[in-house]
């Protein structure tokens, strides 16, 4: 006997449960180990005090908001005001959580006529591995799109000019948020629009909503003229790692429970006619299962664009799910979604507290002053199992001292046209300086030489415009003794984890 779907009210508390669960271990920390994540604080933080900050004016510029990879600013520099950076930070990841989770729950409803649970197994890969790379603009932009196709789809019987007016909101919206999102967004349009067996006038009205956003692209926006350069990867490993670690946290083990559990739990539903899948959603993720597999890894300067959509490929799986046990579908989907969330809790708390006593040792530097990052290991690009072991991964963490104390850091994303502010200084120590990834330093002689890097800047600084107090490199995973004793150096943290120096230019303080 097959069971009566859930009441909505109990599909609406599920939906409520699973974005508390969801949001539980960012609310409890107070530095979310997400990689690029101080990079999108820090940025913001620049553009916020650029009229004020004279080390800040010297080196950056402000550019053009104009770009499809700019909504996670706006949406920081918005917030900032009602209480600081560190707070709009996470409202902003919260708010990419419930765009995501509540717009997978909408579009479900649209496309099978009821709100029901299944749909929020999509909860599970909220922490996905583009999530840990701080994605942040691309994952704010797929829970735009999900939010965008249940738009489309409510308002099939609605005339056109309101279709179009409400798609372009949305088209514009994923395409500030980022380039592969709204071209997803586009292809999601095409697909359900043909699978319904449009009509041409039909489709010319799904095709209207991408042109303002089109026409920013070619016309207004720097990102238009960044070099088409595409690379690819056909390898096995290149193409299907990405669905191995698609919620790779660092923790291989809970990760792999995970998805076992999420998998062998949609494996019975299908199977066992608990649930089945809507075939207009189904398809739109079979066409982006094409896309991930014959996309480049890199374009425009950015990469890991055909691995990003396996994410989206996940979350159209779930979305697409038609229930025909509702109460099963909530303790199932709660029962996972918990798990990890417990899991990750734990997991999270013993890097906060790594990365805060960080944070306490960069207050020691005076505002003002220079901070170049050296990293002492490989940069991690993961293998079939993990994205990343070193935990946490410090790469950008110094980036939280120019959030809390206007510190100038090079190594920061103000690229241009792909970022709203550019990072150009006329120092050209610290034009060597701002790379990405961050310097590796493997052994003393690497540490010897990014000093004499740093010797001219530091030799100059009091004397230039406006003049920079000192000038410190910090180096994770990089222990004091590697630092060269002979020459103008001072010791200001040896931590077995990390070391700080500063540059004198003049005086040589050996290292204890």
């Amino acid at each position: 006997m097959v069971e009566t779907p859930l009441r909505p009210i109990f599909a609406h508390a599920c939906l409520a449960l699973c974005l508390l669960l969801a949001a539980a271990p960012m609310v409890l920390v107070d530095y979310p180990p997400i990689f690029d994540y101080p990079n999108h604080l820090a940025r913001a933080q620049v553009i916020a005090s650029l009229d004020r900050s004279a080390i800040f004016q010297a080196h950056f510029q402000q550019s053009s908001f104009l770009i499809p990879n700019v909504l996670a600013d706006l949406v920081v520099l918005a917030l900032m005001p009602l209480g600081g950076v560190m707070v709009a930070g996470k409202v902003l990841l919260l708010l990419t959580f419930a765009l995501t989770l509540t717009g997978a729950y909408a579009l479900n409803r649209q496309v099978t006529g009821q709100f029901n649970p299944w749909p929020l197994m999509a909860a599970v890969f909220l922490y996905n591995e583009g999530f840990f790379w701080g994605f942040l603009n691309y994952n704010l932009g797929l829970g735009l799109m999900l939010w965008g196709l249940a738009a489309w789809v409510a308002l099939r019987h609605r005339p056109a000019w309101i279709r179009v007016a409400v798609g372009t909101a949305f088209a514009l919206a994923v395409f500030f948020a980022h380039l592969v999102a709204f071209g997803l967004y586009a292809v999601a349009v095409a697909v359900i629009e043909l699978h319904r067996r449009a009509t041409l006038p039909q489709l010319a009205v799904g095709v209207a909503q991408f042109m303002l956003p089109l026409a920013v692209f070619v016309g207004l926006s720097p990102s238009g003229e960044l070099d088409v350069v595409a690379l690819f990867d056909f390898s096995i490993p290149g193409k299907i790692m990405p669905f191995a670690r698609v919620i790779s946290s660092g923790n291989p083990l809970l990760d792999f429970a995970t998805l076992a559990a999420t998998g062998g739990a949609l494996a019975v539903a299908l199977l066992g006619g608990l649930a089945r899948t809507d075939r207009s959603l189904g398809l739109v993720a079979a066409v982006f299962l094409l896309l991930e597999l014959t996309l480049p890894y890199s374009m425009l300067g950015s990469y890991f664009l055909d691995s990003r959509i396996v994410v989206a490929i996940a979350l159209m799986l779930m979305t697409s799910l038609t229930p025909r046990r509702g109460m099963a579908a909530a303790w199932v989907v709660l029962a996972i979604v918990g798990g990890r969330s417990y899991a990750l809790m734990d997991d999270w708390r013993l890097q906060d507290d790594d990365t805060a006593a960080v944070i306490a040792t960069l207050d020691q530097v005076p505002p003002g002053s220079v901070i170049v990052t050296a990293v002492g290991h490989p940069f991690e690009l993961g293998d079939w199992v993990a994205t990343r072991r070193i935990k946490p991964s410090h790469e950008h963490t110094t980036l939280y001292a120019t959030i809390r104390n206007s510190v100038l850091v090079p190594n920061i994303f103000a690229r241009p046209g792909q970022n709203p502010l550019t990072f150009h200084s006329s120092l050209e120590a610290l034009d060597r300086a701002a790379r990405n990834p961050v310097a590796r330093i493997f052994h003393s002689g690497d540490a010897r030489w990014m000093v004499g890097e740093m010797l001219p800047l530091a030799d100059t600084a009091h004397t230039i415009t406006p003049p920079i107090p000192a000038v410190y490199i910090i180096g994770y995973h990089v222990p004091c003794a590697w630092w060269p004793v002979d020459m103008p150096i001072r010791a200001v943290a040896c931590d077995p984890t990390y070391s700080l120096i500063e540059i004198l230019g003049g005086v040589t303080e050996p290292i204890p």
